[in-house]
């Protein structure tokens, strides 16, 4: 009876502990009728050398720790096409907008991965992170995008009214929790 008991303490667990990664924690959006600016993950064009496109995850966070709480958590995920019934399931758009809190230093975390895929075996070709930070303002719309080929990985961020980069625009040392996930 014991090792049933621990069978299912030990199943819950393992369950529990994934719903973090099944169910990351959210980004909080400004409420409707709230102040927003407006931030479009958009794909990068393809100068890579391996024809697989990686899947791109981006990340808002209160400050430059990536520390989960606040307003941080995952914005949204810019993926590759896929086939078969997965494809439902999947965010083949080149472009995503989301809203965001203006006049707060905002920190904007990009990821990508690269994977050659076969039947029985992944592998990882390509793994970049970035962090950048900037305020946004109020009614403006930001476009970010992660670039990369086979020489570098660089987020970019322009506002897409002016074609510049925010004048705040940083790029921030990764450190700590920004490494997780």
């Amino acid at each position: 009876m014991f090792h049933f008991i621990l069978r299912i303490v030990v199943a819950v667990a393992i369950v529990l502990a994934g719903c973090g990664f099944l169910f990351p924690k959210r980004y909080v959006a400004p409420k409707p009728g709230e102040p927003f600016a407006t931030l479009t993950l958009a794909k990068p064009a393809r100068p890579n050398p391996i024809p697989i496109e990686p899947v791109q995850y981006f990340d808002v966070f209160d400050d430059a720790s990536c520390a989960k709480g606040g307003h941080g958590g995952f914005l949204g995920a810019l993926t590759p096409p896929v086939n078969g019934v997965l494809g439902k399931l999947s965010n083949n758009q080149s472009r995503e907008a989301y809203s965001v809190v203006p006049d707060r230093q905002l920190f904007l975390r990009a990821r990508m991965v690269q994977t050659l895929d076969s039947r029985r075996r992944s592998l990882t070709t390509n793994n970049c992170t970035n962090l950048v930070t900037f305020t946004p303002a109020p009614g403006e719309h930001y476009v970010a995008s992660q670039l990369y080929d086979d020489q570098r990985c660089l987020l970019t961020v322009i506002d897409e009214k002016t074609g510049l980069a925010p004048a705040d625009l940083e790029v921030v040392p990764i450190s700590g929790e920004c490494h997780a996930d």
